[in-house]
């Protein structure tokens, strides 16, 4: 009897380990998706409406929620981190990066500022340098930790690699896409205000205001939901290859 319980602690044991090594990379994938969702529908809000008054608040509202969700889903994954034994510095460490790349973005986000201020356009800027950033140090992470888990489960799991790899040319697209929106902004944000000057009469002007805010609005959602998909992916194949 004493053997069996011994035996059944050591795998009760090993099986939380390994539920702790699975659940914070599962939410730095969710980490991915909010600071996704947080750029892409920021991108939607500012194409489909317009005018800087009434579409400062609610982007100032969905950034200090997202960055919250950011925060929150980063911090659980330390705190998983900690109680790991032994800790591993690299994790952390990368764990902590994204952390604080978190924080700055919630900072920013909760500056009292109007929305005819000066710094506003020096706090967005600060945002999209944030957002690469934020996106690469999540990545380095799941692709660090999942390597880490198959060479010590002994697992080779090529599909799991592939989705990893697409998901990073998935961000690497993103992160080119932000580049243009934030390149081309204020040109982009003039043909939509042309249309509100002109509501009648003027055809090749409302064409042009839909064109691009449909391209923006459906590009912004491809990549939302290419990064969502794949970290599911992602989260679903762990769970796989620790049951077998």
């Amino acid at each position: 009897m004493t053997t069996i319980m011994q035996v059944y602690t050591t795998q009760a044991t090993t099986n939380a380990q390994n539920d702790t090594k699975i659940v914070d990379i599962v939410m730095m994938c969710l980490n991915s998706v909010f600071v996704e969702m947080k750029m892409q529908i920021s991108n939607i809000i500012m194409a489909v409406h317009p005018r800087r008054s009434s579409n400062h608040y609610l982007l100032k509202s969905f950034r200090i929620v997202g960055s919250l969700f950011c925060i929150s889903s980063s911090l659980s994954s330390l705190i998983l981190l900690c109680l790991c034994n032994p800790l591993n510095g690299i994790y952390i460490g990368l764990v902590t990066t994204v952390l604080l790349i978190g924080f700055i973005e919630w900072v920013i986000a909760v500056l009292p500022f109007g929305p005819s201020h000066e710094l506003n356009e020096h706090c967005e800027l600060a945002l999209q340098v944030c957002f690469p950033f934020h996106h690469l140090f999540t990545n380095a992470f799941l692709h660090v930790k999942i390597k880490g888990l198959i060479d010590e489960w002994g697992e080779t799991r090529r599909e799991l690699w592939f989705v990893l790899i697409a998901q990073t040319v998935v961000i690497g697209l993103t992160i080119v896409w932000d580049i243009l929106l934030c390149n081309n902004k204020r040109a982009l944000l003039q043909i939509v205000k042309d249309k509100s000057k002109h509501h009648q009469g003027h055809r090749r002007i409302t064409d042009r205001c839909s064109a691009v805010t449909v391209t923006v609005t459906v590009i912004s959602e491809i990549l939302m939901v290419g990064i969502t998909s794949l970290s599911v992916a992602i989260i679903v194949g762990l769970f796989l290859m620790q049951k077998n």
